[in-house]
């Protein structure tokens, strides 16, 4: 299997797991008397043969991460982390920023003034 089939195949499953959560929490509590709309525990039991399959597919990315290398010599997985670390500290940036930029409305002149 390609990693191109492989990611989709994550996605899928991924959704997948997401469907089967949002059916299993409508079913999960019933009216006394009632009998729920879906088996409960089939739906477990789906939710179990999907997580198994997102496993092996994980493995299988991240095998193949590690073991494929860029131009530049790193390996994907090392392109991967910088990724994420470079997404996180712009989410702090942008997070300062709009904080900094938001107006303070003050009532009158005598109340505290903040500056960035």
């Amino acid at each position: 299997m390609k990693l191109a089939e492989a990611l989709v195949e994550r996605k899928a499953a991924q959704q997948q797991l997401a469907e089967l959560n949002e059916r299993l929490q409508r079913v999960a509590v019933v009216q006394e008397g009632d009998r729920p709309a879906e088996e409960p525990a089939a739906l477990l039991a789906e939710v179990g043969a999907v997580a198994e399959r997102l496993e092996g597919l994980i493995l299988a990315i991240n095998r193949t991460n590690s073991q494929a290398d860029l131009a530049d010599g790193r390996s994907i997985t090392a392109a991967i982390a910088r990724r994420d670390v470079l997404r996180m500290r712009q989410g702090v940036l942008d997070a300062l920023l709009r904080s900094v930029g938001s107006p303070q409305y003050r009532a009158r002149g005598a109340e505290i003034k903040f500056v960035p």
